[in-house]
């Protein structure tokens, strides 16, 4: 009788593990479906709802799970994605900031400067000026 018992237990325990195993390989083909989803369609605007109905997750779960995986929320991650495409486009075009700036889905330039200043420790204008090619070729080098 123990000795069923104890066989019982060893094949649940290993059902758990094998079903837990199954559902990260899941997690992580889903949330690298809608991470490359999201940077080829970097522009698109999306709701949170919209981004876990296409991986099949409910909202709460979709927050856990991408954070988990990506390492930061879904919206912190499109941000940094379209700071890191202005960064590159001040340095790389002649475009005017303020259409960098819309690009990247800012609603003011002083949003964006807030924002790129936070991460890049200098402002647009600074960026643009004082960036060398050197320092560019190793942050492309460096992604």
């Amino acid at each position: 009788m123990l000795g069923q018992a104890i066989v019982f237990l060893l094949i649940f325990l290993w059902v758990i593990i094998k079903m837990k195993a199954t559902t990260i390989e899941s997690h992580n083909k889903r949330i690298n479906f809608l991470v490359n989803h999201i940077s080829q369609n970097i522009d698109e605007e999306y709701s949170v709802a919209e981004l876990a109905d296409m991986v099949a997750m409910s909202q709460f779960h979709f927050h856990r799970v991408f954070k988990g995986i990506v390492g930061e929320p879904v919206k912190e991650y499109i941000r940094r994605l379209r700071l890191e495409r202005a960064a590159k486009e001040l340095v790389t075009t002649n475009k005017q900031i303020k259409v960098i700036q819309e690009e990247s889905q800012y609603s003011s330039a002083e949003a964006f400067s807030r924002a790129f200043k936070i991460r890049y420790g200098v402002s647009p204008t600074e960026y643009r000026n004082n960036m060398s090619w050197t320092q560019i070729a190793a942050d492309s080098v460096s992604q």
